[in-house]
């Protein structure tokens, strides 16, 4: 992947996708990314400068190829420690 503006130092890699056809026309894909050393934005500083995420974009085939018609970029985050233990003691 490309350098990312804000993170001229980092870079961005590619962990994986997924395409899923809803029609011949139309596609669904899910793609995980990693971008290494990215220091965050004030306030969310990214622990070890490592963020990860997936992009989802809808695809849509017209005349002139495939065209995204909507997609959304998410950080995924680590699961903070003081709610495994609300989620272990709600469990149990």
């Amino acid at each position: 992947m490309e350098k990312h503006e804000r993170n001229s130092d980092g870079r961005e890699e590619e962990l994986g996708h997924s395409i899923r056809f809803l029609t011949p026309e139309i596609a669904i894909v899910h793609l995980r990314w990693e971008m290494r050393g990215d220091p965050g934005q004030p306030g969310h500083e990214v622990e070890g400068g490592i963020r990860q995420g997936i992009f989802t974009p809808v695809a849509v085939k017209r005349e002139e190829g495939w065209r995204l018609a909507a997609s959304q970029n998410t950080d995924i985050k680590p699961i903070p420690d003081f709610l495994h233990t609300v989620v272990a003691t709600t469990a149990a």
